[in-house]
């Protein structure tokens, strides 16, 4: 028989790790991502982005591990770091609010204020967030016409009328 000798046990072996590889991917790339936090809380932002980059390898379209590298990108300040995950294609096409939010925030810090704003706007009209509408406004003053910004506050004190930072700006769009 084959499984009595080394090799067919070896081949058994690296078979079945194979199609479990296969069959669990999520999963593994899932443990990974935990496996990540683990190594940052413990101070290895280094050695945590390898873990989520390996999560990424076994199911690249893992939303949680996009999620962690595009968090250590935010935290790492380096502008080729932030500009390797904006053009990532995952994250050009997302549709979540977490990694919309995550785009809009490296966008932010790339200074695509447009394209940042934009993000922001989309994630406060799923939310009907007046915080993320003011966050376009704020963004947006440099690229927009006094009108969009003045209709983004509208909107956000159509959401909510006690938000002061909305009140505030308007009152200062309305006095330039």
């Amino acid at each position: 028989m084959m499984l009595e000798c080394g090799v067919g046990r070896l081949s058994l072996a690296l078979t079945a790790i194979i199609l479990t590889g296969i069959g669990m991917h999520s999963f593994l790339a899932y443990a990974l991502c935990i496996r990540g936090d683990s190594v940052l809380a413990a101070g290895g932002p280094q050695l945590a982005i390898k873990y989520y980059r390996r999560a990424r390898w076994f199911d690249h379209a893992n939303d949680v591990a996009l999620d962690r590298l595009a968090f250590m990108a935010l935290l790492s300040h380096r502008g080729q770091e932030i500009a390797a995950v904006l053009r990532d294609p995952d994250i050009t096409a997302a549709t979540s609010t977490e990694l919309l939010l995550d785009r809009a925030l490296l966008e932010q810090k790339q200074h695509e204020y447009k394209k940042s704003s934009l993000d922001f706007r989309r994630i406060a009209r799923r939310a009907h967030s007046s915080r993320y509408m003011v966050f376009a406004a704020l963004l947006g003053r440099m690229v927009f016409s006094k009108r969009v910004i003045r209709n983004e506050l509208l909107v956000a004190l159509r959401w909510n009328p006690h938000n002061v930072i909305a009140l505030r700006s308007l009152r200062r769009l309305g006095s330039q």
